[in-house]
C-alpha cells in the first residue's frame, strides 16, 4: 500500500484570491498566534526538546517555510516569520539531546536535523539562499554567492 494519496485523490487548490485564501489565511494567523503564546522561545528552551519531530527545530522549521512562501504574507510578514525561525532554532541548537539508550535517533527526532533546519536558516539570514527559493540546489547557492 503507498503511503500517499494518488495524485487524482488530492482536493483541487483554489484559485488566486477568493474567499478559500482568506479563510486559510485566518486559519494560518490563529496557528502562528496559537505557537507565539503557547510555546514561545522561553517555553521551547524549558521543554529540553530540541528535535525537528516534536520540538524547537520543528516549529524554527515552520517559521522558515513560511518566510520562504512566495503566496502567503507580506514581504515585511515572511521578514518577522524568518527572524522568528532563528529565535527557535537558536533555542534548539542551544540544547542537548541526551540519547535513550532504548530508542533510535532519526533525522527528525535527533541532532542531525537540527542542524539541518539550522543551516538552511542560517543560509537564508545571511543571504547565501535566497529567501524565496523555487528550487534549492548547489547552483542556486553559487548564483546567490556573486
Amino acid at each position: 500500500m503507498a503511503r500517499h494519496l494518488p495524485v487524482e485523490w488530492l482536493p483541487e487548490l483554489p484559485a488566486e484570491g477568493g474567499i478559500a485564501n482568506a479563510m486559510f489565511h485566518t486559519e494560518l494567523t490563529e496557528i502562528v498566534d496559537q505557537i507565539a503564546t503557547h510555546y514561545p522561545p522561553e517555553v521551547a528552551r524549558s521543554s529540553g526538546d530540541p528535535t525537528v519531530y516534536t520540538g524547537a527545530a520543528g516549529v524554527a522549521y515552520l517559521f522558515w517555510r513560511l518566510a520562504i512562501s512566495s503566496v502567503i504574507g507580506t514581504p515585511e510578514l515572511r521578514a518577522v516569520w524568518l527572524d522568528r525561525s532563528s529565535e527557535y532554532i537558536d533555542v534548539a541548537l542551544g540544547m542537548e539531546l541526551r540519547p535513550d539508550p532504548d530508542s533510535v535517533s532519526t533525522f527528525t527526532t535527533g541532532m542531525a536535523g537540527v542542524y539541518a533546519v539550522g543551516l538552511v536558516i542560517g543560509c537564508c539570514k545571511i543571504g547565501v539562499l535566497s529567501v524565496y527559493p523555487t528550487k534549492i540546489s548547489p547552483q542556486s547557492c553559487r548564483s546567490q554567492q556573486r
